[in-house]
């Protein structure tokens, strides 16, 4: 790959899920050991919505980011399900993750880093000059912006969010990554590796 090609590698089940004992253990070792081969930017967490907002799920949580290496990649936290955003953002800031939100719909954490998933799911599908808008209002002044978008929006997205962001006095080199249409498992990981998003 070139060598600004990055990948964001999504966390398999037994840790989205916060299965504990050997599972957990295992599955953290296969993880760390596919980042670093990759030399992946951003692990991502994405908890299911059977992870509801109770105090163990929150200690598994927190805990788990512990236990991942943050010296050469970004932790992001996509929940599910009944979390609130101000639980979202409670937990995030007390344990390290970077909360992942769709910046089309929501506005996103505030800080210097972002990571949004732009889902394609009914009117979602259409990139119109006001959803563009404020995307780009989102990302504007960050230091870097990682963008997740549904493969239905992806092209689409990176002929005009530049024009977007240049609307709003933003930078234009924000590296977009876009989700392709298969997981890693078929690049020759373990199958339990559900999937990577990668950057062009």
């Amino acid at each position: 790959m070139p060598p600004s090609f990055a990948f964001s590698l999504l966390l398999p089940r037994p840790l989205a899920e916060l299965q504990v004992g050997k599972t957990q253990e295992d599955s953290l070792a296969r993880s760390v050991e596919a980042a670093r081969a990759l030399q992946a930017s951003v692990l991502v967490l994405a908890t299911p919505p059977t992870v509801r907002p109770t105090k163990a799920n929150v200690d598994r949580i927190t805990e788990l980011a512990a236990k991942l290496p943050r010296d050469a990649h970004l932790l992001a936290w996509e929940p599910s399900g009944l979390w609130s955003p101000e639980e979202i953002a409670r937990v995030a800031a007390s344990s390290g993750w970077l909360p992942v939100v769709d910046a089309a719909e929501h506005e996103v954490h505030p800080g210097p880093v972002v990571y949004t998933r732009l889902r394609a799911i009914g009117k979602a599908t259409r990139l119109g000059p006001h959803r563009l808008q404020h995307i780009a209002s989102e990302l504007a002044g960050r230091r870097e912006a990682f963008v997740v978008a549904d493969p239905r929006i992806g092209p689409k997205l990176a002929a005009s969010l530049e024009a977007a962001l240049s609307r709003v006095g933003g930078e234009r080199d924000i590296p977009l990554i876009f989700k392709p249409s298969q997981g890693i498992e078929h690049g020759g990981f373990d199958d339990d590796l559900e999937g990577f998003d990668e950057e062009q």
